[in-house]
């Protein structure tokens, strides 16, 4: 049975900012009931699809990170 299950993605508003947890339903409505369930205000955003791997160590993700800080106008005030 919990092999059928898929992980949703969610989101609820709390203390003025957005916060997001998993939710493993069978379908879309199945992780709608689920997070009303809950008795939190959330939305299901949607399916779970992938984990994209971040590189923790080496050189180019602070120097993407430079360069882009770099052209990027600033906020004035």
């Amino acid at each position: 049975m919990a092999d059928d299950l898929k992980p949703f993605v969610c989101s609820f508003p709390y203390d003025g900012s957005r916060w997001g947890i998993e939710i493993y339903a069978r379908d879309f409505d199945d992780a709608k009931r689920r997070l009303e369930r809950i008795g939190t205000n959330g939305t299901v955003d949607g399916e779970f699809v992938a984990k994209v791997p971040v590189m923790s160590g080496g050189f180019l993700v602070p120097l993407y990170c430079w360069i882009r800080n770099l052209f990027t106008p600033k906020p004035i005030g």
